[in-house]
């Protein structure tokens, strides 16, 4: 278990936002045994968040405060966007579901 540890280098988060609530400090709880656990090994592995609009700093200890930073631009490639804008006069869900069903007829 000590070899798993000691060549630890990285760790991922993904979807790092939907840890909040109880579940999310159980989360942060989780990575602050981590870090005990790496430290005990004599390891410091990089630690990326992403997606993240909640404060990281929550989640890690003071040693590796100084150590983060946003990664705040997307190098994937990505189609086009269009953005409708309406003020409906009936209920959203009514208008978003007309729109659909007339999407849909358009092809």
């Amino acid at each position: 278990m000590g070899d798993l540890f000691q060549g630890l280098r990285l760790v991922v988060v993904d979807e790092v936002h939907t840890y909040r609530g109880i579940f999310g400090s159980h989360i942060a709880q989780i990575f602050r045994r981590l870090q005990r656990i790496c430290r005990l090994y004599s390891a410091r592995p990089s630690t990326f968040f992403f997606r993240q609009p909640l404060p990281t700093r929550r989640v890690c200890e003071p040693p590796h405060r100084a150590s983060l930073r946003a990664v705040e631009t997307n190098g994937a490639p990505q189609a086009g966007r269009h953005f409708f804008f309406i003020n409906p006069e009936a209920r959203a869900t009514s208008v978003a579901a007309k729109l659909f069903i007339q999407a849909l007829k358009a092809d």
